[in-house]
């Protein structure tokens, strides 16, 4: 009997233990927890334009709608027209990284956030794929 009574004890507490382990472990499903978050796809492996992707991203976190690099803002860094933006390139790519050559007040956007990942994976594309003005 009492041989049973520890068999069976033996079970009770395994299974008790195998049951707290399991129910600990869950799925995060990220639409579920965050629905407001646009899951969408950036695509990068097509044809990444300066003039419809790029100009879009620096006008609304760096250039004319901000006035922050724009040609009369007094920055030092223009990035409104092709010419600069093209020149500016490397310097622009490391600074929205936040790569740690350059110091917090040449991270960008100014005030310590990001520009979203789909943001900074099409400028580097467009860097990558030697920053043609189309």
């Amino acid at each position: 009997m009492k041989r049973l009574y520890l068999l069976l004890s033996k079970q009770i507490l395994t299974v008790l233990v195998v049951s707290f382990f399991l129910s600990s472990c869950y799925y995060d499903n990220i639409e579920e927890l965050h629905p407001n978050i646009n899951t969408a796809v950036c695509d990068t492996t097509g044809t990444i334009s300066y003039s419809n992707d790029i100009v879009q991203i620096l006008n609304n976190n760096c250039g004319t709608t901000t006035a922050c690099h724009n040609s009369t803002a007094g920055s030092g860094i223009i990035l409104d027209n092709y010419t600069d933006v093209r020149g500016n390139a490397n310097s622009i790519v490391k600074s929205i990284l936040h790569d740690p050559a350059f110091t917090a007040p040449q991270w960008m956007p100014s005030g310590g956030g990001t520009l979203n990942s789909c943001s900074i994976m099409k400028i580097q594309a467009w860097v990558n794929r030697g920053r043609l003005n189309n």
